[in-house]
């Protein structure tokens, strides 16, 4: 068959380019920063005039785009897009009816919500990681002596992407009680329940004071804006930063990531590293890697993981409540409760090498057995074909 990629700065496209080539496929792509989801003339007369050249059997991207959806209706091409953020805002859009759509979705709370809309074509599709890839990565003794590490987490501490912070000019009656929920929703792993306690009167003073751009294609509410994209995130940034001050009080710790760290003196700021040819060494060489969840995700296992565990690491991550359909807590990898319960279990495992050698091993072939993008696809292949 054959494949029209959309390819944007996103993990993992190049995993999906070289499994759809192994499996015989032929494959073109087209790479565009959009001006807008809905209409961008200069893109349209890109991807028709690329749709018209060939014949595809389906377009396919990471994520949904209302404008690649709209296109590929028009033109009847199949369109498939693989959801790996939670929320997508450009899911609610009314492109998500088209008759072309064939979406899967990572997240089973979102694939829920869009389900219950009226879609037709939705699935629920964990997320991959291409092992032979990480197989054939080899480290050197200078790269082992790099990258070795006690403790490490990779990943942003959002601390230029928090729209919550915009809001200065929201009175404090109001900026407490958002304080005061985002701190209860920080003891609280596996519920998410930010949304339901913006009532009605909470929103309407938040329309007062953000201005938020929504256009006559959105489907979706408000309150869903708020609480993931304004509140979800400050959370996560909350979290992720007392985390590593806590431990960083007491464990070497090593940070790699692009956010400032001025307040966390103790933590060893590695920078940013690659994707494909550094993030690997790290997981596969550090005694423990710790994944700390977007707090917008739901229920779905986020990437982090599946990465940690495909390159050989060992994974100590907070309760997402999809991991126990896949993995067993404690076998393949370990949950921990809470910020007491990661202290006590970080304590553990550096003292015993080799249970968590083994907890990692097992966790490796799991993901060898049943989470690589071949058997993904196998399964989009499937569904869609």
């Amino acid at each position: 068959m054959r494949f029209l990629i959309y390819k944007w700065i996103t993990y993992g496209i190049r995993d999906l380019e070289d499994n759809l080539i192994k499996n015989g496929h032929e494959i073109d792509c087209i790479e565009y920063t959009f001006r807008n989801f809905e209409e961008d003339e200069v893109f349209t007369k890109l991807f028709t005039d690329k749709l018209q050249q060939n014949k595809f059997d389906a377009v396919i991207s990471f994520n949904f785009f209302q404008i690649i959806s709209n296109i590929c209706n028009e033109k009847d091409v199949k369109y498939i897009s693989w959801v790996f953020d939670s929320p997508t805002l450009n899911l609610y859009s009314k492109a998500i009816y088209n008759k072309c759509n064939y979406i899967f979705i990572f997240d089973r709370a979102l694939y829920d919500d869009i389900k219950t809309m009226g879609v037709a074509q939705v699935y629920h599709l964990p997320l991959a990681v291409n092992v032979n890839r990480l197989d054939n990565l080899r480290a050197s003794n200078e790269d082992i002596q790099k990258y070795r590490s006690d403790i490490s987490f990779v990943g942003t501490l959002y601390d230029n992407k928090i729209s919550y912070d915009a809001m200065v000019n929201l009175p404090e009656y109001y900026k407490g009680f958002l304080e005061g929920i985002m701190k209860a929703q920080l003891q609280v792993y596996g519920y998410n329940f930010l949304e339901e306690l913006l009532t009605d009167n909470i929103l309407e003073v938040l329309n007062q004071y953000v201005y938020l751009k929504l256009n006559d294609n959105f489907i979706g509410q408000a309150k869903m804006i708020y609480a993931n994209t304004f509140l979800g995130v400050k959370v996560t940034s909350m979290e992720r930063r007392m985390i590593l001050e806590t431990l960083s009080d007491m464990y070497k710790v090593d940070l790699y990531t692009n956010s400032h760290t001025d307040e966390l003196p103790f933590i060893r700021n590695r920078g940013y590293i690659d994707y494909y040819t550094e993030m690997p060494k790290v997981f596969r060489h550090s005694k423990i890697n710790l994944n700390i969840t977007l707090r917008t995700i739901k229920t779905g296992i986020p990437l982090r993981i599946f990465d940690i565990m495909g390159a050989g690491g060992f994974v100590l991550t907070n309760y997402q409540e999809e991991i126990l359909d896949y993995f067993e807590d404690g076998k393949d990898l370990i949950i921990y409760e809470n910020i007491a319960d990661l202290k006590n279990k970080i304590g553990y495992y550096l003292a015993h090498e080799e249970e968590r050698k083994q907890i990692a091993q097992k966790g490796y072939k799991k993901i060898k057995e049943y989470h690589t993008y071949q058997t993904r696809l196998d399964y989009i292949m499937k569904t869609v074909f």
